[in-house]
């Protein structure tokens, strides 16, 4: 009798009953995968508080997985029929579990057993270095020697078996493409990391990087159907785990894809311009959370931006010559931009300032202060020339033209007695600007 109480101990069912942690559990256990499952058998339970996955402290999750991996193979047909077992028992529904099961379970805190939270991937101290050095020189323009560095890295640690790092400088590599408008080679390289992506240590992060390069891509191109697909399989990807610095890009890009919508409109709506700007507050306040003064200043810098870009309504021709914006909007983008002034400017690379000063140019044409927006337009596109930010010359030349081709000079600055939240349009957006062509769209075996 005592063996049989040792064996299958009952759990006090009225509490779990009430409470519905039990079924949580069962729910939870039920979900693991066969490695990690058998690992509750030996008294290591699946740990699903925040965790790392770096060289150093891969995190627990992938840590479980390699162990759990070592013992199913030295073990495999007693872990196979003891998780078999274990499956059958809690599809049951009876309420009784095996002793072992229930002391290893009495070790942790049962939050434990719930949903397990993301992971947040942070990079070896090597593929830091490597990565802040690659965004260096490409935020300076320096695309030559990003390109000789990137390919010294990707030899060095391919020959390591370093795929976190081999994929990494591929997906900088194609963000580097993207600077100089190289389109074919963005998609070619983000196929490529995606690729690699599979023999890294964590793959949802880096086809998460791949699925946002070829969203911008897509958004280049005016595709917005497709970019918001890959937007999309991020977002999926991001629910296993994440980097801080790219679930702040994610959210930069998706207000950067509203933004497009923004300008396709033919009336202001208030919505998706509030969803925007929700996107970019969730960019400065991701970014902020990462330890690297390179990323939480630069995400801090672009949410500031991109947010006053939105409140001018000047990321495109019809925006800014066919709508105006209030005064209260052009105060507030004006205090961002003063923020910035006073407190980043200094310190931010070159093409991080020639974005300032299209911005800033912006404000100035809302101002109605057009020689000054004229003069700043033309010392950025010198210096977007000078070191190759391909994809800012063609905005800059076209903001030039329409402020020395104006008309009435009295036009599309302030709108006074505006209201906007009664000019916003229920206009629906399902825009592809190239209907007949094939979708390229990949996904992901992790998703």
């Amino acid at each position: 009798m005592e063996q049989e109480n040792k064996d299958n101990f009952l759990v006090p069912t009225s509490q779990f009953k009430e409470s519905g942690i039990f079924e949580e559990f069962a729910s939870y256990l039920l979900e693991l995968s066969p490695t990690l499952f058998s690992k509750l058998r030996t008294g290591c339970v699946h740990d699903t508080t925040e965790v790392t996955a770096d060289t150093s402290e891969r995190g627990r999750i992938v840590e479980l997985e390699s162990e759990a991996g070592d013992t199913s193979e030295n073990n495999s047909d007693e872990v196979d029929q003891w998780n078999e077992a274990m499956k059958m028992f809690f599809k049951s529904g009876n309420l009784s579990m095996p002793f072992e099961v229930f002391t290893n379970i009495l070790k942790y805190p049962l939050t434990l057993f719930r949903k397990p939270a993301k992971v947040i991937y942070k990079p070896s101290k090597a593929y830091e270095n490597i990565l802040a050095h690659l965004i260096y020189l490409e935020d300076n323009g320096d695309f030559e020697q990003s390109d000789s560095y990137s390919n010294e890295m990707m030899e060095k640690y391919r020959e390591k078996e370093d795929f976190d790092i081999v994929a990494g400088v591929t997906l900088r590599r194609a963000q580097c493409a993207l600077y100089r408008n190289d389109l074919d080679t963005v998609r070619r390289l983000a196929r490529e990391a995606h690729e690699l992506a599979g023999r890294t240590r964590f793959p949802p992060v880096f086809h998460a990087q791949a699925f946002l390069i070829m969203s911008s891509v897509s958004r280049y191109r005016r595709k917005l159907g497709e970019t918001k697909k890959y937007l999309d399989l991020a977002e999926q990807s991001f629910e296993s785990g994440y980097s801080i610095e790219e679930f702040s890009h994610f959210h930069e890009l998706y207000g950067s894809y509203l933004d497009i919508f923004l300008g396709i409109s033919p009336k202001p709506d208030e919505q998706v311009k509030e969803l925007a700007l929700t996107s970019f507050t969730k960019m400065g306040e991701v970014g902020s959370q990462h330890s690297k003064a390179r990323v939480n200043d630069k995400k801090r810098f672009y949410a500031m931006i991109k947010s006053a870009r939105i409140l001018l309504d000047s990321n495109s021709t019809f925006g800014r010559k066919q709508r105006t914006v209030t005064k209260h909007s052009v105060h507030l983008a004006a205090e961002r931009l003063g923020v910035i002034k006073r407190e980043l400017l200094g310190s931010v690379p070159r093409g991080s300032k020639i974005q300032f000063q299209l911005v800033e140019s912006d404000l100035y044409f809302r101002q109605g202060k057009f020689e000054d927006a004229v003069e700043l337009l033309k010392k950025s596109l010198v210096e977007a020339k000078e070191f190759g930010f391909k994809t800012e010359e063609p905005k800059i030349t076209q903001r030039i033209q329409e402020i020395e081709h104006l008309v009435d000079k009295n036009i599309n600055v302030i709108e006074q007695t505006l209201d906007e939240r009664a000019e916003s349009s229920n206009t629906s957006y399902d825009s592809e600007t190239s209907q007949n062509e094939e979708s390229d769209v990949f996904s992901s075996e992790y998703l």
